[in-house]
């Protein structure tokens, strides 16, 4: 592809081979960088980001991909169009310079203020190519322990990789779950650009976003300079964030007697008493097991303090297994159960098996008390505001948010869960006709409001159910496989059985063989959490949402099929450039951590 080509339309691009190409020097750095070659690694940074191809790959994933991409920095400028898509990928260069952040203010569940830095789409583009530059160098290199914002890991494999270590020896645990006190806002930046190990002209780039300040709105006025911190919302800064805490993991993964688990900035540390005792497991009681909950805590705070962090005192505490502890939404917890119920602990080795033993426990994951009250006051809440609304509209705003919820916690024990929550949603249903109709008896409100389906006897027209959604088990990914590791193989059978994926969408992921019908492209790992549904026919147009008219397309395929398709005649076009002198409604779930 030549950049110097003056007929070069956006349209025209051969995006498969562009990723293609991208993809394969990746997967050279990775390798050099885990073989000890850094001078390869350095020579393969070099060309990659002075790439045409991985330039236009940065533009296009902020541009078109993120779901943030109609969000305006301190320039104001919100989206830009194909031709000055192309003019940004000729120019894109690190030349050591960035602009301020846009600060915007979103409120949190606990009633505090989160502070996002948004970035201007120049600088989002250079962070994308960064981030294409650096983040193989560091998958080699990253513990298998940390499992937040890393291509092809998710909840569930950190879920999975706490059940395997509570399981794993059989001994009593106690558990530190721990919260990092605002990660983004205090990390040290002299500490961070000595771990990039990265060439200079890169790190002079990444120490210019460091230092580009925050501006609150769009005046110049309300500039404020930075000394500390990585703004939460750039596309670099949870690759600089894991880069920060990489020597946590690392220190704590060389140690027998604990394991750590981390997802961004919440982790666990599970203890093995008998290994930390010396097999003295009978003398780790009261002040003995005080010393070593110390000892913990002062290792951690020093892990910590280097990097200019600390424990956020209120959110950590400690437990133990059969007490159990919320993780990411879900519970673990130890039950205890007779012989036939217990898990079992193999003995002996291949050469030599021997009757497995009880343990005389389970452990179960459930998803957590906060999780469950959280999700059935949005769903009230719901029920509360449609109360005059139409059966359809009703459902329609139920459904997602029903479907959601199951599709994350279908991973784990929730089967009695999900039917207590049924049973909550249908007495609010009953409690909301009741009211819509004070004089009608239930004998009527069954006959005219509900319907029989089926086994279904009070089913409220076509409302999801949360115990209809199968359980399913969740393969954890190995070890400290990455996708920039060369085994196709391995990541395309990962694909199907991703865990971020809909019903819907695993569906059609099946019928289309992995594959864009747009591009014809085959979907990467890192593509699921960017896949879309379209329907083939727009509904503007009379289309249905019967599966031969659906189908899963990149989000920047999505965004050329529906430009071409006449379903955006009624819409402003996307390729004008928006540049608006108010606030804007940003769409935070890029840039959260």
């Amino acid at each position: 592809m030549s950049k110097n080509s003056t007929e070069l339309e956006w349209r025209d691009i051969d995006w498969k081979n562009t990723q293609s190409y991208v993809e394969k020097l990746q997967t050279k750095i990775y390798q050099a960088n885990k073989s000890g070659d850094v001078k390869r690694m350095r020579q393969l940074q070099h060309t990659l980001a002075r790439s045409f191809r991985a330039r236009l790959l940065a533009v296009r994933k902020v541009s078109q991909d993120n779901q943030g991409k109609k969000t305006a920095g301190v320039d104001r400028v919100a989206s830009i169009t194909p031709k000055q898509r192309l003019a940004l990928a000729e120019t894109l260069r690190f030349d050591g310079k960035a602009k301020p952040v846009r600060r915007v203010q979103i409120p949190k569940a606990n009633g505090k203020i989160r502070n996002l830095g948004i970035p201007t789409i120049e600088d989002r583009a250079k962070q994308a190519l960064a981030k294409l530059v650096l983040e193989p160098q560091w998958e080699a290199k990253f513990s298998g322990a940390s499992y937040g914002f890393r291509p092809g890991r998710s909840c569930h494999d950190a879920i999975g990789d706490i059940f395997s270590g509570i399981n794993k020896s059989g001994h009593d645990k106690i558990i530190l779950d721990a919260d990092i006190s605002k990660c983004f806002d205090e990390i040290n930046h002299k500490y961070l650009l000595s771990k990039l190990e990265t060439y200079s002209g890169l790190r002079k780039q990444v120490k210019s976003w460091l230092k580009a300040g925050v501006q609150v709105g769009f005046g110049q006025k309300n500039y404020e300079e930075t000394d500390k911190g990585t703004p939460q919302g750039g596309v670099i800064s949870p690759l600089l964030a894991n880069i920060a805490l990489h020597e946590l993991d690392e220190y704590w993964s060389s140690i027998d007697w604990a394991k750590i688990i981390r997802y961004a900035d919440d982790f666990v540390l599970l203890i093995d008493l008998k290994k930390y005792s010396g097999n003295r497991i009978e003398i780790m009681r009261d002040k003995r097991l005080e010393t070593c909950k110390r000892k913990v805590l002062e290792r951690v705070s020093n892990n910590l303090s280097t990097i200019g962090l600390k424990i956020s005192e209120e959110k950590t505490n400690w437990t133990d297994t059969f007490t159990g502890f919320d993780f990411l939404g879900f519970n673990v917890r130890q039950y205890k159960v007779g012989a036939y119920r217990s898990a079992k602990k193999n003995m002996g080795n291949q050469h030599c098996k021997k009757q497995p033993i009880a343990l005389g426990y389970k452990t179960l994951i459930k998803p957590s008390k906060k999780s469950v009250l959280k999700h059935y006051h949005k769903l009230a809440e719901i029920i509360k505001t449609h109360e005059n609304a139409p059966k359809e509209a009703l459902t329609a705003r139920l459904n997602p948010i029903i479907r959601g919820w199951c599709n994350y916690y279908q991973y784990v024990v929730s089967k009695e869960t999900f039917s207590k929550v049924d049973c909550l949603v249908y007495r609010r249903l009953k409690r909301m006709l009741h009211r819509k109709y004070p004089k009608r008896g239930e004998k009527w409100i069954f006959k005219n409001c509900f319907e029989r389906i089926g086994k279904r006897k009070w089913a409220y027209g076509n409302l999801l159910e949360h115990n209809k959604t199968p359980i399913v088990r969740h393969v954890k990914i190995k070890g400290d496989k990455s996708p920039f590791d060369g085994d196709k193989i391995y990541w395309a059978k990962r694909c199907h059985k991703h865990s971020g994926l809909t019903q819907r969408q695993q569906y059609l992921f099946k019928k289309q063989n992995g594959k864009c019908n747009w591009c014809n492209g085959q979907f990467t790992i890192d593509d699921l959490n960017r896949m879309e549904i379209d329907h083939i026919k727009p509904k503007s147009s009379g289309g249905t949402n019967d599966w031969s008219n659906l189908q899963i397309l990149h989000r920047h395929c999505h965004d050329s099929k529906t430009a071409q398709d006449g379903s955006l005649k009624r819409k402003k076009s996307e390729d004008v450039v928006t540049t608006s002198s108010t606030e804007q409604n940003v769409s935070t779930d890029e840039f959260l951590w």
